[in-house]
């Protein structure tokens, strides 16, 4: 009995490391292919978050949390949500310097989130600052859209600006003191309506343009700072 109880309690590990593993092989995929890679490689991406979803869900069903597996996250979550999504820009950028210093930042500011992370308490279903995650994912899904719908490269026309302003701002997201609700667990808790959730994820699953999936990540980046802002006005 003992045996099996230890090895349930590793399965929070387990998934930890399937989550660092897509970052690897997306890492990997982007040397070895360029940017024929580029759509496998911001797949991983989104491959990596429900890993990480699954970490720390089954850690907090089966008691298994520690300090390790915290640290193992952290790092994890470094592979797959700031160097894969930095890599994965710059191998579509052909050397922009734009794009190279913006690209730099935004690795800078994820590793700074991260580490805030792992060193404070945060609130209930709360993030101080945008998860890194999100910033990850949006900048997946935004190569996914100029890939598919253009197959040109971010380092032609207004692409290299756009990119480079979208990083610098994920960038500054992330280390700011925004709160931001985390509603995967908001969600599993029923807080908020579910209904929706699925109805938006099915949409975006369909969809081949990657479109709805950016214009979703896109308002839940933009909606708390303006919150934020309204309300300090406000007061």
């Amino acid at each position: 009995m003992s045996q099996v109880s230890s090895i349930r309690n590793q399965l929070p590990t387990v998934l930890t490391l399937i989550n660092a593993g897509c970052g690897i092989v997306g890492l990997a995929v982007l040397v070895l292919a360029g940017q024929s890679a580029l759509p496998i490689a911001a797949g991983l991406i989104f491959v990596g978050w429900a890993f990480d979803i699954a970490d720390g869900l089954a850690a907090r069903l089966l008691r298994a949390t520690s300090k390790f597996g915290q640290s193992l996250d952290s790092l994890a979550d470094a592979i797959c949500f700031v160097v894969l999504p930095t890599l994965l820009v710059l191998a579509q950028a052909n050397g922009d310097p734009l794009v190279l210093v913006a690209a730099g930042i935004f690795a800078m500011c994820g590793l700074l989130r991260l580490g805030r992370f792992s060193s404070e308490e945060n609130g209930d279903a709360m993030f101080s600052g945008l998860p890194s995650v999100v910033a990850a994912m949006l900048v997946a899904a935004l190569v996914l859209v100029v890939h598919g719908q253009t197959g040109i490269d971010i380092a032609s026309g207004y692409a290299t600006s756009l990119f480079s302003l979208v990083l610098l701002m994920l960038g500054l997201l992330m280390v700011s003191r925004i709160p931001y609700n985390d509603l995967p667990k908001r969600l599993l808790r029923g807080e908020i309506p579910r209904w929706p959730f699925v109805i938006a994820c099915i949409a975006i699953v369909i969809d081949p343009t990657r479109l709805l999936l950016t214009i979703a990540l896109l308002l839940y980046v933009g909606f708390y700072p303006m919150y934020a802002l309204i309300a300090q006005r406000a007061t």
